[in-house]
């Protein structure tokens, strides 16, 4: 059974490096929580001092000037860090990339994944597909840190030709407009060239926001196939 330790001297611990950043309205609402009744739990620390576990408690009890209460678990890092906060609060899209980010150069598929997302300001699932070239998007090897580009040449050129459509459609980023389109590059019978010739023509009236991929892809059918004789099965 480990043993509890207390400590006010709050220099002697140190935040994981990589672990999610302080969420301010999460520890103001500890600490006016604690302000009128401290309960006793523990946080989880490593043997190098870093907390695994309970690092907006320990800012709190920083700040009220309390006693933190913490064990040593030997060998704790990011993954079980990740583990924990699995069951507990949910970690977002943006916690797990930056938690790969901060491991000095160990994940270099998602820092060529931030410089992606921050050239075409696009969301996540839109990012994913595109780098995976695929519109199934499954975020559980992004978030276990297994995530691997199939081909990044290939992502941007993709990526450059929806962004060609955005004087004709604002929410050319949206997911399910870039999936939708991600579909129809790996269609033998899509040009976009064609595509791009009868949105310029008027087919750009047609475009709508649609709730699903499927429904995308209809629409784009629908313009694709605008003035044309020869129609063209996309779906």
């Amino acid at each position: 059974m480990n043993t509890i330790l207390t400590t006010t001297n709050y220099d002697e611990l140190k935040p994981l490096k990589g672990n999610r950043p302080i969420n301010n309205n999460h520890l103001n609402s500890l600490i006016k929580s604690m302000k009128k009744r401290q309960l006793f739990t523990t946080g989880i620390v490593n043997e190098k001092n870093e907390i695994c576990d309970g690092q907006h408690r320990y800012a709190a009890c920083k700040v009220l000037e309390k006693p933190f209460h913490y064990i040593i678990e030997p060998g704790y890092g990011l993954n079980e860090v990740i583990a924990l906060n699995t069951s507990s609060k949910k970690w977002t899209n943006e916690n797990y990339l930056n938690c790969y980010l901060e491991r000095d150069g160990d994940y270099p598929e998602y820092v060529k994944f931030k410089q992606f997302m921050d050239k075409y300001k696009m969301g996540y699932k839109s990012c994913i597909g595109l780098l995976c070239n695929t519109s199934s998007i499954n975020t559980k090897s992004f978030n276990n840190g297994t995530f691997t580009i199939k081909s990044y040449n290939k992502a941007v050129k993709m990526a450059d030709m929806i962004m060609q459509t955005a004087p004709y459609y604002s929410r050319c980023r949206t997911w399910n407009y870039v999936l939708a389109m991600i579909t129809l590059f790996n269609n033998k019978d899509f040009q976009f060239d064609r595509f791009l010739k009868r949105l310029d023509s008027g087919g750009s009236r047609k475009m709508m926001t649609c709730s699903t991929i499927k429904e995308t892809i209809i629409m784009i059918e629908e313009i694709y196939n605008f003035r044309s004789k020869e129609k063209v099965r996309l779906y």
